[in-house]
């Protein structure tokens, strides 16, 4: 199996790496979300996405961010096409996993605040949902994390909720 890498201080989004890593076989990143478009959603990591995520090679350069004067950043661009994006989440007692499919294209150019000119453009996709609409997809979301596996893995993660008795939010 791949290995994975798992995110910072966040439990329920580990969970759900390891959760999408065994469902679908791959090295899964997480992104989170940056902005909520009218039919898409911005979705980036401001650190390290792996090569199996990545289009090309990995690629990282030299930058300054708030106190740090020397450090190197991963500005990587992230594979395009299928996903599936999922969140397990604990909300008033009961597991949760938000789950939806979507095209994933290259993103507009953007930057995070904070950064000097030039700002770095971060490892990013631009995902159009299909299973929901964008303000479907707002009043379920449970995080600023979501775990994307490329191709369809809806029904696999169906059965696997139901066999963990997860609620599938979709």
């Amino acid at each position: 199996m791949p290995p994975v890498f798992l995110q910072r201080g966040d439990v329920m989004g580990a969970v759900t790496q390891l959760i999408m890593k065994y469902i679908s076989g791959q090295t899964v990143p997480y992104l989170e979300y940056y902005e909520f478009f009218e039919n898409s959603m911005l979705i980036g990591v401001p650190d390290f996405v792996p090569q199996a995520a990545t289009e090309g090679d990995v690629t990282v350069l030299p930058a300054a961010f708030g106190l740090l004067n020397s450090s190197v950043l991963n500005v990587s661009k992230v594979k395009t096409g299928y996903v599936t994006c999922a969140r397990l989440a604990y909300l008033k007692g009961k597991y949760k996993m938000h789950v939806y499919t979507a095209e994933a294209k290259n993103p507009p150019a953007w930057n995070e605040y904070g950064w000097d000119d030039p700002a770095p453009q971060l490892p990013s996709l631009e995902v159009f949902p299909d299973s929901c609409t964008v303000e479907e997809f707002a009043q379920n979301v449970c995080s600023q994390h979501v775990i994307v596996a490329y191709g369809n893995y809806v029904e696999a993660l169906r059965d696997f909720c139901r066999m963990m008795d997860i609620e599938l939010v979709m």
